[in-house]
């Protein structure tokens, strides 16, 4: 069962609990989405049956009660589901190799001694062949971060 179906009398009932829970700084709506706050609402909502929750169930609860102030005296307000395009980056330095195939048309033998010799002189240039394979020889992560956030309906 969707949290969104729950009877009402057990939404009130989670209100109640999540109230609690706030005012004896177990919650904290100020950071929604903090680890602990959700390790507190998971505990809650296993005594109601619910386990496995997401993004959507653990933001309905929390939403519900931050739209009912007065949940106990007024029917409840629901909170209207949104979806948000996030962008998120991540730069990355990379070692990596390339591996390029070319062709060179001689008369005379050609080894690594000669083609050595041929990029000297600019007669060979290994990277105006095409690239056939490349391998990734280390990473590093240097920065990531949230570019935008939009909603998107």
């Amino acid at each position: 069962m969707r949290i969104e179906d729950l009877p009402y009398k057990v939404l009130i009932s989670i209100l109640e609990e999540v109230e609690e829970r706030v005012e004896n700084g177990e919650i904290d709506m100020e950071t929604p989405f903090d680890r602990y706050n959700l390790e507190e609402l998971d505990s809650l909502m296993e005594y109601f049956g619910v386990k496995n929750m997401d993004v959507s169930d653990y933001s309905y609860i929390l939403s519900l009660y931050k739209l009912n102030p007065n949940f106990r005296d007024v029917p409840l307000e629901k909170p209207q589901l949104k979806n948000y395009k996030v962008r998120h980056f991540e730069n990355v330095r990379e070692y990596k190799t390339y591996y390029f195939d070319n062709e060179v048309t001689s008369y005379l033998p050609i080894t690594n001694r000669e083609i050595y010799s041929l990029e000297e002189t600019d007669l060979f240039i290994y990277y105006e062949g095409g690239i056939v394979d490349e391998s990734v020889d280390e990473s590093e992560v240097t920065d990531v971060g949230i570019e935008f956030i939009k909603q998107i309906n």
